[in-house]
């Protein structure tokens, strides 16, 4: 006579266990989406893995057969890509780096977002518009929405124009992450 098992119902504590035997967050993240009650057995983020290599994140085309929400990223380990839907990272928007796992977005809005693709966490940073040298915003001055002035030494005091578009491709040229936020 065969028993029946019901996975969905085994104990958190063994859960947990379990998880702490994985040495790879693909196999982690595969691990949480058992079930319900398997991902809130565990924590979200694992603290307990190895340094891993890096998922590099391959450029968007206009061409994706995939719909335009979904990113391609290549896991060096594994020799893989792997699709990942990330509406916030569409070809309208920025990817200005990574660090420690997260991307960093910028859109033709004011908000930068840092958004972890595997965790799906997501910490809005301060927008562009109350960084020092942003003198005002508005979305009704269409096409220049910021005005900036210029701090360098020989256009001290100079004010200029930039749109949306002008700002998220050109104000910030790379963030770089000193540790994990979370």
């Amino acid at each position: 006579m065969k028993m029946e098992v019901d996975w969905t119902e085994l104990p958190a504590e063994l859960i947990e266990a379990i998880s702490k035997k994985l040495k790879f967050y693909s196999d982690y993240i595969r691990f949480q989406r058992v079930c319900r009650n398997w991902r809130l057995s565990i924590p979200k983020t694992p603290n307990h893995l190895p340094p891993q290599l890096p998922w590099l994140m391959l450029p968007q085309s206009q061409s994706q057969s995939q719909s335009q929400t979904h990113c391609a990223f290549f896991n060096l380990s594994a020799n893989k890509v792997h699709l990942l839907n990330l509406p916030e990272a569409s070809l309208r928007s920025r990817h200005c780096g990574s660090s420690h796992g997260w991307v960093i977005i910028l859109d033709e809005t004011p908000a930068i977002l840092l958004l972890n693709p595997l965790t799906r966490v997501k910490i809005y940073l301060p927008p562009l518009s109350s960084f020092p040298n942003v003198v005002s915003f508005s979305y009704f001055d269409i096409g220049r929405e910021y005005t900036v002035a210029s701090y360098l030494p020989a256009g001290a005091g100079d004010r200029y124009n930039c749109s949306l578009k002008q700002m998220r491709d050109s104000f910030i040229k790379k963030i770089v992450l000193v540790f994990e936020p979370c």
